[in-house]
């Protein structure tokens, strides 16, 4: 029996499927793989800066408004260095205002091998609380206290405010040009009770009597003044702006002179970050700490070789209806 081979027979309708080799296969597989990389998002490694404030008890008026001036700066920081290989995140702590909880936060931050420099504790007790910490590990500590026991010389801890011999001496300055003034370099609380029991018309004290506190509980028939180491954005070169951007990010209210000083500390941390190295470390920032200079809304801001302000900025206000004024 023979065996018949027929032609296959191809018309017009007919449709030839053609198998890709494997070049072709290749190729489809790295243009696939090319444009699933370009959708995916790019994420920078980050270094950490820490602020520690008050946000719950007596004074959390305080880290309420320092904390919107300091993520204001954080952001703008961003932005302006976008081509870093890094980007800069905040880590905010509330300490409370009591110095054990101060030691636990700072002991949080210490363990954080991101975090580069902190920003705290913006109250005598709190501070002095926790500057050791920072000073025996090499971590930089803007330190927001006037206390003189802040371990500040040759330790990577810089004092972001006069010290308190400077505010002091500007305060009997203040209460002798009124021919009579007295003094009380105290808290909140302090104050209250001794404009209590002061026979006195005006008394002069220190930053702590500028919180609206401290206003709300004060007697009416006793002129308050008070020295501030940073002046009230409104009457600050540049401050118009800073107000305005400062109230995009916190809802509307207002900044005082305790957003100034925030966002001049966390501008001159920043910058240190910036122009330590491309890998920021807490011993780069500690070194531009004490060798960088900055202008900032409150002044030039640079610290001694013992790490106290080179320039201390001192203003003097009081409250009339509610209002801080000149």
């Amino acid at each position: 029996m023979s065996s018949i081979w027929q032609t296959p027979v191809t018309t017009k309708h007919s449709r030839t499927t053609i198998r890709p080799t494997n070049f072709t296969y290749h190729v489809s597989l790295i243009a696939c793989i090319l444009c699933l990389s370009a959708c995916v998002r790019v994420v920078k490694p980050t270094v950490k800066i820490g602020l520690v404030a008050p946000f719950e008890g007596r004074y959390r008026e305080i880290g309420y408004e320092v904390i919107h001036a300091v993520r204001l700066a954080v952001r703008e920081a961003n932005l302006a260095n976008a081509e870093k290989d890094y980007s800069v995140e905040l880590v905010s702590l509330d300490d409370g205002g009591d110095p054990i909880q101060a030691r636990a936060q700072a002991k949080k931050l210490l363990a954080d091998p991101q975090v580069v420099g902190v920003l705290g504790h913006w109250l005598d007790e709190t501070t002095l609380a926790a500057s050791p910490l920072y000073a025996s590990s090499g971590l930089p500590l803007l330190a927001t206290s006037s206390a003189k026991q802040i371990p500040v010389s040759n330790s990577g801890v810089f004092r972001l405010y006069p010290t308190e011999h400077l505010i002091i001496q500007e305060m009997s300055n203040a209460a002798a040009l009124t021919n009579g003034g007295t003094t009380c370099f105290c808290d909140v609380i302090e104050g209250i009770q001794w404009l209590d029991s002061s026979q006195d018309q005006l008394a002069v004290g220190g930053p702590l009597w500028g919180l609206r506190q401290f206003m709300l509980l004060m007697p009416h028939n006793v002129e308050v003044r008070f020295v501030t180491p940073a002046p009230l954005p409104r009457y600050a070169t540049g401050g118009k702006d800073f107000s305005k951007r400062y109230r995009a990010i916190s809802h509307g209210v207002e900044p005082g002179w305790l957003a100034v000083l925030a966002y001049d500390g966390a501008r001159t941390m920043l910058a240190a970050i910036a122009n330590s190295s491309d890998d920021p470390t807490a011993t780069t920032v500690a070194l531009r700490l004490a060798q960088d200079s900055l202008v900032g809304l409150s002044g030039p801001i640079s610290f001694t070789q013992d790490g106290d302000l080179r320039h201390s900025h001192l203003f003097l206000y009081r409250w009339e209806n509610g209002q801080i004024v000149p």
